[in-house]
């Protein structure tokens, strides 16, 4: 404002111009500097110069290189030893990408003035672009010291301090810069960072929307807060600004990765394969697109597809142990047994000695042939005597095979090993409560909370305890705190819904299903959850839109296209109620429900050899 009054009064041009344009850069104010900041004739070398630098600076500001380049040009003519005119065609060579003349400008600049900060600043970070942090470090370093306005330079050095894994060193340029200015957007987001770095992503969050109330379009710290949603499991939030930037930066292979993360946290698979099909497209797709491609793909229970990409990754990182004992579990899950040993082999010769043979065991034990996983076992067991996780997989073993007694004394021997083993003492309690020893079950429930305080499978088993009990006021108040406990269980909210349903309350029972969809939006069971409260408070449209999402999201389940086949029929839309029941039996032949269903349909509309076809198979399969 002062200078601007000065230039009403008709103090000398050039006293105030290159001011001026100083505080007008400063203040973002670009076009202003365009308009009101231009040379004129009366101007020494120097001062044009200096005018033609800050309007350059402005040009790049907003995009405009090919203006750049023509007010370089005049510069050059004009004032063409200048330290502005070379710091003007570094600037503008850096934003080329021309590295080179970019670094010669400014090795011109510090040899004509040892001190130039912005010079200084201006190499720190073309060492930076060419991956040399340290030199990054101590170019920021001379120009700290060759200025005092250096509260920039300070949280440059931060950042590179942060690719350093200099947390300490970071933290001090961050005070240092909030000293000088404690409430610039740039000092938050390099302090956002920081916390992010140390996994702190509470206070990461904070800082980081700290800087969007300041500077909204600040696309750094969209894709900074979106991950940090992520790692806190915020999958809604991930998801909104994980996709703004990357509507801004479409070819973003970093945004893509995380993006398509949340969608398979999310259970949204095929929003996962779209988001990904251009960078799957590529000659050399990024291994972890191919990774996520593969879950998706699993997602889909489509093991064969997965499998596939998943030896694409394989073909890349050869000694990666760990993906070759998931190529093997897919592999098996397909079908393709020798393939999957062949996985599992090349695993082993990687220096993980045990990963494939427990891979083996857990396939063995979740298809249910149970000896041969013990098998397994008993060969770990001799190589890992003191491993609670092997005494720990044995007991789900036994557990699943109904031999109890070996499975409780299996559990206590991991429990020994490793007293704070949730897992083990989990199913200890589930043995107790089934053998009717009340106390005891509680006792380990209460051991895993004082472990784990928000562990939901506990509150739910000391609800179903307390349900046993006949405690109802315990068993509500249990469910309740496992809900709040994790946003995303849906076991507790099943729970809920069923009592409220039970105690005549549909309205709270759609609140906590709708409590359920917020938690997990793109979830199944979430849908499924919402699809019995609607049915249940009669909003057959509702119902159907629920279901109709929910076949969507699990095209492979029979569960799903019956539930559908129930909303159609109760709106009496018997075409549609057909066609999701035959789909039902084509994604199950055995699914006696769907079968039972469809007889009584086609006996309704005169079906009837089709009717007797399907009842006498539902009678079968009652009798099996």
């Amino acid at each position: 404002k002062e200078l601007s009054k000065a230039r009403e009064q008709g103090v000398d041009q050039v006293l105030i111009l290159a001011p001026m344009a100083e505080v007008l850069l400063k203040l973002g104010e670009f076009k202003r500097v365009l308009k009101e900041i231009v040379p004129t004739e009366e101007l020494n070398a120097v001062l044009l110069g200096t005018i033609y630098a800050h309007r350059i600076e402005a040009w790049l500001a907003l995009g405009q290189i090919e203006n750049a380049a023509a007010e370089l040009n005049k510069a050059q003519q004009l004032a063409p030893n200048q330290i502005t005119t070379y710091l003007s065609q570094a600037r503008l060579a850096t934003t080329r990408g021309e590295w080179e003349q970019a670094r010669a400008s400014v090795q011109t600049i510090l040899a004509l003035e040892p001190q130039h900060a912005d010079a200084w600043h201006l190499l720190a970070r073309l060492e930076r672009i060419a991956g040399d942090s340290e030199k990054a470090e101590a170019a920021y370093g001379k120009a700290i010291i060759s200025r005092t306005d250096n509260t920039n330079d300070y949280q440059q050095r931060a950042l590179v301090r942060l690719d350093l894994n200099d947390y300490d060193g970071a933290d001090k340029d961050i005070q240092e810069a909030r000293k000088k200015a404690p409430n610039h957007p740039m000092t938050h987001y390099v302090q956002g960072l920081l916390y992010f770095k140390q996994q702190h992503y509470g206070e990461a969050q904070t800082a980081l929307e700290q800087v969007l109330n300041m500077a909204p379009n600040h696309l750094d710290t969209v894709f900074y807060l979106g991950a940090t949603h992520l790692a806190q499991e915020q999958f809604q939030q991930a998801e909104q600004h994980l996709s703004l930037f990357l509507s801004a930066f479409p070819q973003s292979i970093r945004a893509a990765r995380l993006l398509a993360g949340t969608y398979n946290k999310l259970g949204q698979s095929q929003r996962t394969l779209e988001l990904l099909k251009p960078f799957l497209d590529m000659n050399e797709p990024d291994p972890q697109i191919l990774a996520l491609a593969g879950e998706a793909f699993l997602l889909e229970n489509n093991p064969s597809a997965a499998a596939d990409l998943f030896e694409r990754v394989a073909d890349r990182t050869p000694d990666n142990a760990a993906l070759h004992t998931k190529i093997g579990l897919i592999q098996l899950a397909a079908g393709e047994e020798v393939k999957a040993i062949e996985s599992l082999a090349a695993s082993a010769t990687h220096g993980y000695n045990y990963r494939a043979e427990l891979a083996l065991a857990n396939y063995y034990f979740n298809t249910g042939q149970f000896n041969k996983a013990l098998d397994v076992i008993n060969e770990l067991e001799r190589q890992l005597p003191d491993n609670p996780g092997v005494y720990n997989l044995r007991g789900r073993v036994f557990m699943g095979n109904k031999d109890f007694a070996q499975a409780r004394t299996s559990f206590e021997q991991a429990l020994t090993l490793k007293p704070n083993l949730v897992s083990a003492a989990l199913r200890l309690a589930m043995i107790d409560a089934q053998e009717n020893k009340i106390p005891a079950a509680k006792s380990h429930y209460q051991t895993i909370l004082a472990h784990d305080a928000n562990n939901v499978a506990a509150m739910v088993g000391l609800a179903e305890l307390a349900q046993r009990e006949e405690d109802e006021p315990a068993y509500f108040d249990w469910l309740q705190r496992a809900a709040q406990a994790n946003p995303a269980a849906i076991t507790p909210r099943l729970h809920l819904v069923n009592y409220h349903l039970g105690k005549g309350e549909p309205h709270k029972a759609l609140t906590v299903a709708r409590d359920a969809m917020n938690g997990r939006p793109g979830a199944p069971e979430a849908h499924a959850l919402l699809g019995l409260v609607q049915q249940a408070m009669d909003d057959k449209e509702g119902a159907l839109a629920t279901y109709s999402k929910l076949a969507a999201l699990a095209p492979k389940s029979a569960v799903a296209q019956h539930e559908l086949a129930k909303a159609h029929a109760a709106l009496g839309q018997v075409r549609e109620t057909r066609a999701a029941l035959r789909k039902a039996l084509e994604l199950d032949p055995e699914h006696a429900k769907a079968t039972y269903a469809l007889s009584e349909l086609e006996a309704r509309t005169g079906n009837d050899e089709e009717a007797l076809t399907l009842a006498s198979s539902f009678q079968q399969r009652i009798a099996r």
